[in-house]
């Protein structure tokens, strides 16, 4: 704890200026953050977020549109940061201390703050900041509306993935060269921020795909037969990912959309937790982030939070019906499913979740028998171009045929919901 502390003293006498820095601390650290001019605050929780909010109302009331992050070592006024809709940057002080561990600089005792920080570091220029932001956005896998992240959220991820600029991207003049980036960037196109209140904007990375792998739409689908004059048809200029993003928005919106590498990396997480003993859920969701991240390093794929995909991850398997008790039985999601024990999972969980999650998308009667490619996008995406399509497509055609039950293939093409047995699902709290 001791370093921690040494880190966030060293951020309190090192920032200029520190009236866009909210310090909120407890009595008995008052001298070692005297240079920050800090709040004193023994309370905790909603007591403590009070004092950030007066005091952004202060420094809101000198400069409006300052920049203004929040460093605090309460999980409460750190969520709040976030929710609040004040336009707040936030960091906790563990993270000052992940920074000081990357920058590999020497930790100072507290009573020790009279040399200033040294570092060599240059400040990035505009072009190199916007292109971390791209980058980090692409690791993320923050590529559609579905996978966005708050533009809050931007600054803390840039400083933990960019250790050699940490120093400076975590600095209050960063803020408007930041800013600036990003709002070029969107201008561009490269990035996409819909309208939003301010502190719950949401950012994307927009990137067009090479034309040469814009699918050519099945001719014998739409009755017209394949000649050589077609060959000279321009291609077309809209969006080829538009219907397997509507796809993916039906997922969405009920809180079942796991991208596939997401549900590959649970899955086997999910494995081998449960090989050691049954746990309840409610353990589940602590502990089945760990194990991802873990199974994540060993397949060297970028990392994501999986803390939040948990929850979608969790209803999948709850809604699909795959998750078994002690006794074979199958868990339900009602309001005893936190507590009840997880013995394993359905022999055949895989194509049951897939399944479920294609049911839902057909069900509202309007996905044609020549939609097989933006089902397999809008299921199966890998985040790698070079992934071959064709097994996904047999795939698709198999869990669909699977589901002839519950759908008819209409005289047009079109799957039509026979309502015969279908699920319900019951939104995501939120």
């Amino acid at each position: 704890m001791q370093s921690v502390i040494t880190a966030a003293a060293r951020r309190a006498r090192n920032t200029d200026p520190p009236g866009k820095l909210i310090w909120v601390i407890p009595s008995h650290l008052a001298a070692a953050f005297a240079a920050a001019n800090p709040t004193i605050c023994d309370g905790h929780g909603p007591q403590a977020w009070s004092e950030v909010e007066r005091q952004v109302a202060v420094v809101r009331s000198r400069t409006p549109d300052a920049e203004i992050l929040v460093i605090t070592w309460e999980h409460f006024v750190y969520e709040r940061a976030w929710t609040s809709n004040l336009g707040l940057s936030r960091l906790k002080w563990f993270d000052l201390r992940n920074e000081e561990r990357a920058l590999r600089t020497p930790a100072r005792p507290v009573d020790d703050l009279s040399s200033p920080q040294q570092t060599d570091a240059v400040p990035p220029s505009n072009a190199e900041i916007e292109e971390m932001v791209l980058a980090h956005l692409r690791s993320i896998g923050a590529t559609s509306d579905s996978s966005a992240i708050y533009r809050s959220q931007l600054r803390p991820g840039l400083v933990r993935n960019n250790p050699t600029r940490a120093q400076y991207l975590a600095g209050p003049v960063a803020g408007l060269a930041l800013k600036n980036a990003v709002d070029a960037a969107i201008a561009a196109g490269r990035l996409s921020q819909p309208p939003s209140p301010t502190g719950r904007e949401r950012l994307w990375l927009t990137e067009r795909r090479p034309e040469a792998r814009v699918p050519v739409p099945d001719s014998r689908a739409e009755g017209v037969l394949t000649t050589t004059a077609n060959a000279d048809v321009q291609p077309t200029k809209e969006p080829v990912y538009v219907r397997s993003g509507e796809f993916r928005k039906r997922l969405t919106d009920l809180g079942i959309f796991c991208e596939k590498r997401e549900r590959d990396i649970f899955f086997e997480a999910l494995s081998r937790i449960l090989e050691k003993s049954p746990e309840p859920i409610s353990r589940l969701r602590r502990e089945l982030p760990k194990v991802a991240e873990g199974i994540a390093k060993e397949r060297g794929v970028p990392s994501t939070d999986y803390r939040r995909i948990v929850n979608v991850f969790l209803k999948l398997l709850l809604v699909s019906g795959v998750l078994l008790g002690p006794n074979g039985s199958v868990i339900k999601r009602n309001v005893s499913a936190e507590a009840a024990p997880v013995a394993k999972l359905d022999s055949s969980a895989g194509d049951k979740v897939e399944q479920y999650m294609l049911e839902q998308i057909l069900r509202k009667s309007d996905v044609k028998d020549r939609e097989h490619w933006q089902l397999a996008l809008a299921i199966f995406r890998q985040f790698d171009q070079s992934v071959e399509i064709d097994g996904m497509l047999d795939r698709v055609a198999t869990l669909i045929a699977a589901l002839g039950q519950r759908f008819i293939l209409t005289d047009d093409g079109t799957y039509e919901y026979t309502e015969g047995a279908g699920t319900n699902v019951v939104q995501l709290r939120a």
